[in-house]
Parts: structure tokens; C-alpha cells; sequence
């Protein structure tokens, strides 16, 4: 065994490129580095967005940034891998903010990008307080950023403040979302509108409140906007007629009136978000009809709070939707789906009234879909999944499509209940 272990080996010094990879080095054998990256990586995505446990996630990354003491490569791959950052714990916040801002400008911490923030309004209010944070650490701290969530679980007012500071330290922002704010002065807007990089805006669960909505108040550069759930539109329905350089519009439920002011004028939609229309709201479920089931339409991802037959029937006669979200569990969500070819990608809900796996095949059948992604909402400690096609499931039946997945164990393939009751 001994001897043909030494053989092996000079076989290995002869013919393998990862024996010379390491030349010089105390390893004789090792895996390329960019191996190694990607071997990292899928481990931290897997460890830390599918295990979302607070007390899992603060044992996974202690081991996760621990790789960053390996040498000055790791160093810089731990660091661009940890760069989405939720800070909502409102508890000694001015302490909090200071240790965070010692620990992203220290040179020694992996912590130097953030790239995705998600902070609860009260410590966002003590950040940008000169007093703890001077203007040059808050340029550090927030210039690489491109995504802010700012949560509000203390019922505060969004202050013209609060805008400036995002548009002064924020230069790289493309994208923000405030849920549960209050915004009772359009100045706010007005100041958001200076920054040219922003293209997203949702304000969909939060409030416009003591001034009139106005097209002039959203920048030219948005293309995707989600206005405040609660409000009416139709008074100000020739203000949304001039927003028509968006390409994603939720308005949570559209008014009859302005739904038929819309069709046939935003031609750039390429998304849509409502809620779903009620029983006896007939004319309004025939409007959306006739926006999704034209010849014309454009729509690419659809997004309805309810799997329902009537959902069904709009897929099935659409031939443009790529990207279905029904707020609902994965089996209901594909179900529908399935009655439009053209989608790909499906967002769903885990059922928080199960301990059912989506992914474990007992009792159900292969859909061909595997998941991607999960992104949790750090104000309602729910999640959105994702996943993708990876096969068609009508070139299989039940077996082959198992066998065809044994060949790829490091996809995670979902799997859906054989029956899913639907409602009207």
C-alpha cells in the first residue's frame, strides 16, 4: 500500500498542474485558489441565508470570518462576502453606533463594503448625528453603498434631515426603501431627487401625509416605484399618467378609474405589483384582464397577494410573464404557474404553519424548479424565496425527473404537494 501511495505521488509530481500550483510553498498538494473561492463562497451563502436562525447565524459566521486570518486572499474575499449588514436592535443605540463605526473603519476589520443595509430609523437618527459620526467617517462608512432599508418600529417622522444626510453621504445609492415612515413633507422627495444614481423607490407600507403627490416629486432617473398601499390615487391620476419612463409601478389596489387611465400609456412596464381584486370588484379584474392578457403587453414580473383561479386564468392567456409572486407557499405558486410557459423564476413564501420542507421529496412530485435565494425581512422576520427552472418538468415523468436530478447534488430541487386547493 505504502508503494503504491509513493507511486501515485510522482504521478502526481509528473502530470497534475495543482502539484506546480503551489511551487515554493509548504503544500504539496491544494486546490487552485479560485477553487477555493468558490468553494468558500457557495458555503457562506448556504450558511449564512438558509440557516436564519439568529443564534445559528452568529455561530456560522464566527467560523465564516475566521477564514479571513488564513492570509491577505482571504482577508479580501471574507471582506467582499460580508457587505449586507441589518442593524434593527434599538437597545444602548448611541454605544452600538459608535462600536460600528469603530469596527467598519478600523484597517484591521473584514467589515470595510457594505453594499446592502437594512437600520431601524432611531439608530439611522444617531448615525448621522455629528456628535458620534463626523461627515468624513460617514462618507467611509456608506460610500460604497447600494441598497438601504431604513425600518420604523418607534412611529418617528422621516425629517428633511434624514434626506439630506442619504444624499451628502450616499452618493452610490441605487435603491431605498422606507417601511412604516411617515413622510409628512415633500421637501423629503424633492432632496431624494438630487441623486441621480437612485433608480428604485418603495414607499409601498409607508405614508405620504400633509402634502398633495406630485409626478415633479420622483426623478426622471426611478424606475421602479412602489407608492404608500393606503392611498388614493385617482385625485391625483394625471400626475401618475406623467411617470410613464417607469418600468416597475406597484400601487397596492388600483382605483377602476386609473387603471383605465394606465392602459396603453406606460409602455416600459416591465413589472407590476396590485393587491387582488375582490369578489365584487368585477370591472376592476376584467381592467387588469385586458392589461395582461393584451397582445402588447410587456409585463415580466407579476406580483398579486393570492393564488387564486382567477390568477390562473390571467396566466393563461399571458405570453410575456417570466416572474410570478403570489405571496403564497411554493406548491400553490407553481401550480399556477404552470399555466403559463413563458415563466422562469417563481418568489413564495415558506408556510409558517408547517414544518414541510420544499425541498424533501417524500409524498410529492418534481416540479423541475431549484432554489436560489432567500432574502428575510428584518421588520416582519419573514422570508422570500426564490427559485429558478433548472429542467422542464413535461420532458420527464416522476422517476426519470429523480434520476435526472441525482446527477446534480449541489442544486437544491423543490418539490410540490400533489393537490393545492385554490380559492376564486
Amino acid at each position: 500500500m505504502t508503494s503504491l501511495f509513493i507511486n501515485r505521488e510522482k504521478d502526481l509530481e509528473e502530470f497534475t498542474t495543482i502539484y506546480n500550483y503551489h511551487v515554493g510553498t509548504d503544500f504539496q498538494y491544494a486546490l487552485p485558489t479560485l477553487i477555493i473561492f468558490r468553494v468558500i463562497e457557495n458555503l457562506w451563502y448556504y450558511e449564512s441565508i438558509h440557516h436564519l436562525e439568529a443564534k445559528k447565524q452568529l455561530l456560522n459566521y464566527r467560523w465564516l470570518l475566521s477564514l479571513s486570518l488564513i492570509s491577505k486572499e482571504f482577508f479580501k474575499l471574507t471582506s467582499s462576502l460580508f457587505n449586507r449588514i441589518i442593524c434593527t436592535e434599538t437597545k444602548k443605540v448611541i454605544q452600538s453606533v459608535k462600536q460600528f463605526k469603530n469596527v467598519v473603519i478600523s484597517p484591521h476589520s473584514v467589515l470595510k463594503t457594505i453594499n446592502h443595509f437594512t437600520i431601524d430609523l432611531k439608530i439611522f437618527k444617531e448615525f448621522i448625528n455629528i456628535a458620534n459620526c463626523s461627515a468624513v467617517e460617514l462618507s467611509l462608512i456608506f460610500n460604497e453603498l447600494l441598497k438601504l432599508k431604513i425600518l420604523n418600529k418607534h412611529n418617528q417622522h422621516f425629517q428633511l434631515q434624514y434626506s439630506q444626510a442619504i444624499v451628502q453621504y450616499m452618493v452610490n445609492l441605487e435603491s431605498l426603501s422606507l417601511e412604516s415612515i411617515v413622510i409628512d413633507n415633500s421637501k423629503v422627495l424633492e432632496t431624494l431627487n438630487e441623486m441621480k444614481s437612485l433608480t428604485s423607490l418603495n414607499f409601498r407600507y409607508s405614508k405620504f401625509a400633509k402634502f398633495e403627490f406630485n409626478a415633479h416629486l420622483i426623478s426622471i432617473s426611478i424606475r421602479k416605484l412602489k407608492l404608500p398601499q393606503s392611498d388614493s390615487y385617482f385625485n391625483y391620476s394625471k400626475e401618475l399618467l406623467q411617470l410613464n419612463h417607469l418600468t416597475s409601478i406597484g400601487l397596492g389596489s388600483f382605483d377602476k378609474r386609473v387603471l383605465e387611465l394606465i392602459i396603453g400609456k406606460f409602455n416600459n412596464l416591465t413589472s407590476i405589483s396590485f393587491l387582488h381584486p375582490r369578489i365584487d370588484e368585477i370591472e376592476i379584474a376584467e381592467l387588469y384582464e385586458c392589461l395582461l392578457c393584451s397582445q402588447d403587453c410587456r409585463i415580466q414580473h407579476l406580483t398579486v397577494d393570492k393564488a387564486s383561479k382567477w390568477v390562473k386564468k390571467l396566466l393563461s392567456n399571458n405570453e410575456s410573464i417570466e416572474t410570478l409572486d403570489l405571496k403564497s407557499i411554493f406548491s400553490s405558486t407553481y401550480r399556477i404557474s404552470k399555466y403559463c410557459s413563458t415563466i422562469k423564476k417563481l418568489l413564495y413564501k415558506r408556510d409558517p404553519f408547517s414544518n414541510d420542507k420544499d425541498y424533501e421529496a417524500t409524498d410529492k412530485k418534481p416540479t423541475g424548479y431549484v432554489l436560489v435565494k432567500i432574502k428575510r425581512n428584518a421588520n416582519t422576520f419573514t422570508d422570500t424565496r426564490y427559485a429558478k427552472k433548472f429542467y422542464n418538468i413535461k420532458d420527464f415523468n416522476n422517476q426519470s425527473a429523480l434520476h435526472f436530478e441525482s446527477n446534480y447534488a449541489n442544486q437544491m430541487f423543490l418539490y410540490a404537494k400533489k393537490s393545492t386547493f385554490l380559492i376564486n
